[in-house]
């Protein structure tokens, strides 16, 4: 052989080099797509914070706005004071009821009685 002349050993030998480097290349372009996919996690993650942080600010304000003076612990003892006073108001025209019904029932039969002895002590009507 020639040194010009290359023999098919030498042509298997640089396709072997030839995919190499396409594989060296492959590999190169998946580490810079995982480069890429970091920094992209990494202003995702930096956008959500920030997104986060936003609409924490925004509930935070409706809270607080949609109570008077801003006190939600006021607000609810103020409920609560308002729900007693309705069941102390419930439970005592109830009691009046069945104080007012003792009482009718009372007079009614004191009404009666009296009645009854009054028609006692005028006689018998034969």
């Amino acid at each position: 052989m020639t040194m010009h002349q290359v023999s098919d050993s030498d042509f298997a030998a640089l396709e072997g080099v030839k995919d190499r480097r396409k594989d060296d290349a492959v590999i190169l372009h998946i580490k810079d797509l995982q480069a890429a996919t970091k920094e992209l996690a990494a202003k995702m993650n930096y956008h959500h914070a920030i997104f986060r942080e936003e609409v924490e600010k925004s509930v935070e304000r409706v809270y607080v706005s949609a109570f008077p003076d801003g006190d939600p612990t006021g607000h609810r003892l103020h409920h609560e004071l308002v729900i007693r006073r309705e069941e102390e108001r419930v439970k005592f025209w109830q009691e009046m009821r069945v104080a007012g019904a003792k009482w009718l029932g009372l007079g009614v039969l004191t009404f009666l009685a009296g009645a009854a002895w009054t028609q006692f002590l005028k006689g018998p009507h034969a």
